[in-house]
């Protein structure tokens, strides 16, 4: 829908600070190590979110919920849905566990030989692929979004054919992120992002008066190219030799493909859900599915922040303890991961219901941007927060599985979940138009996540599941604590702060923010939760 080892904290720090030498890779991390590392992914994460934000914003303002941004979000589908099928699935689920396997035995060489490979065969797939869609869009189009006028689906596949290059970009940079992560290295991959962000802003405001949000796209497609850019400084500390060759017989590059695969066809009917739910929106009013789009960017606000960010840092440790078939110690890292991130989206989950207007009213509400959009905005983003922590829940319990070489059942389990998503997609959306979309995804991101731990109990035997319970019932508590103080503050400020005037309005939402915080915080002191003294560690860091 839709990653404990002794070590300390100065390779790291050598590492992500810059170094002349190219460094072997760490084994794992420790505490302190984790705590460094998930510091850096997460305060990068948490600029590129903000800049995401400001993106968002800057395009509510300049193209408010029209037509025309339909047509953009429309577009940019069809190109994010061929990056997915390609690229997504080589660094999600396949290039990092069998990179970090030939570094834990020492071969950096032959694993640069595979990446190498993977990187020029994904290539010619998503060459081939956009080159596909460019020439059958004007089809493709219209049986997407048949309710849409002529003009506005000539403007989709406008829009479909520039953004068509972004993919291959992002192909590139989506294998570079992987070889430096598997390098345990997480600066220059958590600045792609940045770079991107600021690009599609400066499209925004620079090209979109003129262009229309045709300079949107050209921002678009910018950002992807530099992401590449910010990258290469740390290939070339890691001495990554780029190898000219495909070799689809070697067997690394066949494993690659092997735990692919099923990704392939996950993401396909992802994608054809995705899809599925545009076509839906495009039959309601008027920025109803732009509406969608932004609740669905405000929840991966803190979904980023935390569970990719986390799970991110995690990843490489696990695939390096599976290699060296350490089940007992990779069983402790993914519960210590997974522990911290359901600590932090758990409160992050209520927190977006309770706050969920002055969230919208603060960041969107200004130009073309109005109460109505605001209102369009707030009804799906209840239901995609309903979801949060099982979005949470299978982004490090995936990685997991990925990092044991296994694909296919959870693979298998994505497929039911996404069925099911499609059947509720058409059943809710008769009852809360876009709102249904979010609350469909939400059920069904849920029940893969509970399949899937579930699963895990056949692969780890080990793992600690009374202390995820005991910190699971914890934060609920504690949660609960802040969502009365929460409502109460929401409740009285509505009626004495004037929220048609900025000020009042960002007042309002920092101090949500602030009493939600203080409360959950201190409510997890009382009752002793014990992730609460590692989350410490990161914010001096």
């Amino acid at each position: 829908m839709g990653e404990v080892a002794a070590g300390g904290a100065s390779e790291i720090d050598r590492r992500d600070l810059g170094s002349a030498s190219a460094p072997e890779p760490a084994a794992a991390l420790g505490a302190r190590h984790f705590a460094s590392a998930a510091a850096i992914v997460m305060a990068g994460t948490v600029l590129s979110r903000v800049l995401g934000l400001v993106r968002q914003e800057v395009i509510a303002v300049q193209f408010g919920t029209t037509g025309q941004m339909d047509a953009f979000w429309t577009a940019f589908r069809l190109p994010d849905t061929i990056y997915a099928l390609v690229a997504g699935g080589v660094l999600g689920s396949s290039l990092i566990p069998v990179f970090a396997s030939y570094l834990a035995r020492g071969e950096r060489d032959e694993a640069a030989r595979v990446a190498s490979s993977v990187m020029n065969m994904m290539l010619i797939l998503l060459g081939a692929m956009a080159l596909i869609v460019e020439i059958f869009a004007p089809a493709i189009v219209p049986l997407l979004v048949s309710s849409y006028s002529p003009q506005k689906q000539e403007l989709v596949v406008l829009l479909t054919r520039v953004l068509l290059i972004q993919p291959i970009f992002l192909g590139v940079s989506g294998v570079m992120m992987g070889v430096l992560n598997s390098y345990q290295h997480f600066l220059l991959p958590t600045l792609a992002p940045i770079v991107y962000n600021l690009s599609i802003i400066g499209g925004a405001l620079l090209l979109g008066p003129s262009m229309g949000v045709q300079g949107l796209a050209v921002g678009v497609v910018a950002g992807a190219c530099l992401q590449i850019v910010a990258q290469i400084p740390g290939m070339v500390r890691y001495r990554f030799r780029y190898v000219p060759r495909v070799d689809a017989r070697d067997p690394g590059v066949r494993e690659v493909w092997r735990l692919m695969i099923p990704r392939v066809f996950a993401s396909a009917t992802l994608y054809v859900n995705v899809l599925v739910s545009a076509a839906l929106a495009s039959r309601l009013v008027d920025g109803a599915y732009t509406g969608f789009s932004n609740a669905l960017q405000l929840m991966t606000l803190p979904l980023g922040i935390f569970a990719t960010a986390i799970s991110i840092v995690a990843f490489p440790t696990l695939s390096a303890q599976v290699a060296r078939d350490e089940l007992g110690l990779m069983s402790r890292t993914l519960g210590q991961a997974l522990r911290i991130i359901l600590f932090l989206t758990i409160p992050s989950s209520l927190g977006l219901i309770l706050l969920r207007e002055p969230i919208i009213r603060t960041l969107f509400q200004y130009g073309a941007f109005d109460a109505r959009s605001t209102e369009l905005t707030a009804q799906p983003l209840i239901f995609f927060a309903l979801g949060l922590f099982g979005h949470a829940t299978v982004e490090i319990v995936l990685r997991a599985f990925y990092a044991l070489h296994e694909t296919l059942r959870p693979v298998l389990i994505n497929l039911v979940t996404l069925s099911l998503n499609l059947a509720l997609s058409f059943v809710l959306i008769g009852w809360l138009a876009q709102g249904g979309l979010a609350l469909a995804i939400s059920i069904s991101v849920v029940a893969e996540a509970l399949a899937l731990v579930l699963l895990l109990q056949a692969y780890l035997p080990s793992f600690d599941w009374a202390s995820l319970a005991a910190t699971v019932g914890k934060c609920a508590l504690a949660s609960a604590a802040m969502g009365a103080a929460l409502y109460a503050f929401v409740h009285a400020s509505n009626g004495w702060l004037n929220l048609e005037a900025v000020g009042p309005r960002a007042l309002q939402l920092a101090g949500g923010l602030a009493i939600g915080g203080l409360v959950y915080l201190g409510s997890a002191a009382v009752l002793r939760v014990s992730e609460l003294s590692l989350v410490r560690r990161l914010v001096p860091r």
